[in-house]
């Protein structure tokens, strides 16, 4: 069996499995988008409490959003660099996969992130409801989501993650036929569950952040460009 580490830094819940020699170790910290400093620190405590060397890992995974623009870069720099060190392989996933993974029995799939400015990044997974839009990520404000779910079979619908509370009266006072489920997001064992449940055969690649809006500082830039 092989040994891995899997890292989440994609909101402000820092999130860390580590299975190594059939045992797991894991982190789950909520500690308001601090990872550039405890990320390295609690990888190491995750080695000494396993009591093995970072030398005898195999495979690192490490979430590639979609989330904080500032949080994915810190996940993905961190694993990137720990796996050249290491001369290991190293793969992303998306967050919207671990959901797809955890609740296989649904209709109508909608995990939600907050993308700020009142604005969603969203994904519909479901064979049935828009094959063509299966993976497909969204970045989208509360009435697009509502719209897009109209022109569905009159299903009932699956959110999934901690913000969808963002959206929770709307869905009401629109009377949606819905269920929310990991209102917590889910933790480090259910992801590195859905890692495990890949096998030797995954089509993961080399990680890369999922930016589905330019960030701010991109923005800034392009305008100030177009000032010019």
């Amino acid at each position: 069996m092989k040994n891995i580490l899997v890292i989440d830094t994609s909101d402000n819940i820092l999130k860390i499995a580590l299975h190594i020699e059939g045992q797991s170790y894991f982190v789950c910290e909520e500690n308001t988008q601090r990872h550039v400093e405890i990320l390295i620190p609690k990888i190491r405590d995750l080695f000494t409490e396993a009591g093995h060397s970072v030398q005898n890992l195999h495979e690192i995974y490490v979430c590639c959003g979609p989330g904080s623009f500032t949080g994915l870069r810190i996940g993905i720099a961190t694993a990137i660099t720990m796996a050249f060190s290491l001369q290991i392989p190293v793969y992303g996933f998306c967050t919207f996969s671990v959901y797809e993974y955890l609740i296989p029995n649904r209709q109508i799939l909608v995990p939600i992130v907050d993308g700020k400015k009142h604005q969603f990044y969203c994904s519909f997974i479901t064979d049935r409801f828009n094959p063509d839009n299966q993976d497909e990520l969204f970045d989208f404000d509360y009435d697009t989501i509502k719209d897009t779910l109209s022109s569905s079979p009159k299903v009932r619908v699956t959110f999934a993650g901690k913000d969808v509370s963002l959206i929770e009266q709307q869905l009401q006072n629109d009377g949606i036929d819905y269920e929310w489920q990991y209102r917590n997001n889910y933790t480090p064992q259910e992801m590195l569950d859905y890692v495990l449940s890949l096998g030797d055969n995954h089509s993961l690649k080399y990680p890369n952040p999922i930016y589905i809006r330019k960030s701010e500082a991109e923005i800034e830039l392009m305008n100030r460009l177009k000032k010019n």
